[in-house]
């Protein structure tokens, strides 16, 4: 019998290390500039060193697939922002421009150079506020199922109804609607960590940040495209059509890989065809440094 209690201790405890990662190590933050700790994961050498930085509502977890396949010839560093997962949430400005400084802060610490910054959803819109501010330590950006029309703008009608509806989502997860966000049968490991996530967490500026995300998109975006003069490949679900050629009126370099029968979390609905699409878009870049 001692044996058996023993024994289910010693799986609840590896069930809860599954849900939540190893321990927050005390040494792996930076210091973003308003003095919030910034938690990262690194793993892997190898040039260049890839910088993955999640959505809204999300964590270090959404990149296992590729932390794990790319640390094998590269330096990967996962971060996790401002409010997000282990990193700290005493912040007033939940911007995009203070969680592109939040990756700055990373990148700064590491002292990387030569980077490809990959981000997914809110990711993509915090990558391009980074490169604005350290565009020499960048080789290229890979925004992940975003900027499908640089020049559609995000609804600003019925603003509030739309945002409360995200965050009842957040706060009220629903399993079978996580899943449908699939479109490919994915482990159900991954819908227990996106359900320990949201309620887990603190959710101390998620309705601030999803907010100037809609206004980033459609104030900051062009600015941005225009100011950055660096490659910028989208690897895009199809759920709707990316217009390359529209995203070529403000940035030359700006391309896009679409992947097809995918959701918004391209990255974990398809991973191996991700992380080709991925290791083809690091090769492209290399090429054009040279």
């Amino acid at each position: 019998m001692k044996k058996k209690i023993f024994m289910l201790r010693i799986y609840f405890i590896c069930f809860i290390i599954v849900l939540t990662g190893c321990p927050k190590n005390p040494e792996n933050f930076a210091v973003s500039t308003d003095g919030v700790h910034i938690q990262y994961y690194e793993n892997g050498r190898g040039e260049p060193p890839i910088v993955l930085v999640h959505g809204f509502a999300s964590d270090h977890w959404d990149w296992e697939f590729q932390a794990t396949h790319f640390s094998n010839k590269h330096r990967v560093v996962v971060v996790e922002l401002a409010g997000f997962g282990a990193s700290g949430n005493q912040r007033e400005n939940w911007t995009m421009e203070m969680f592109g400084k939040d990756v700055v802060s990373v990148i700064e610490h590491l002292n990387l150079d030569d980077i490809v910054l990959v981000g997914q959803s809110m990711g993509g819109a915090v990558i391009l506020e980074a490169a604005k501010r350290i565009p020499e330590k960048i080789c290229g950006l890979v925004p992940v199922d975003m900027f499908q029309n640089v020049e559609s703008k995000y609804p600003v009608e019925n603003i509030d109804q739309r945002i409360e509806r995200v965050m009842e989502r957040v706060q009220h997860p629903d399993r079978e609607e996580i899943r449908k966000a699939f479109k490919r049968k994915v482990d159900p490991i991954i819908i227990d960590r996106i359900i320990h996530c949201f309620e887990s967490s603190s959710k101390i500026g998620w309705e601030s940040s999803i907010r100037d995300l809609g206004r980033w998109l459609n104030q900051d975006l062009i600015p941005a495209l225009e100011e950055i003069k660096l490659p910028i490949t989208c690897i895009n679900s199809d759920n709707q059509e990316t217009h390359v050629e529209i995203g070529r009126k403000y940035t030359p370099l700006f391309d896009a890989v679409v992947i097809e029968n995918t959701g918004h979390a391209v990255m974990l609905d398809a991973p191996d065809e991700f992380n080709r699409a991925l290791e083809n878009v690091i090769m492209e870049f290399s090429e054009l440094k040279r």
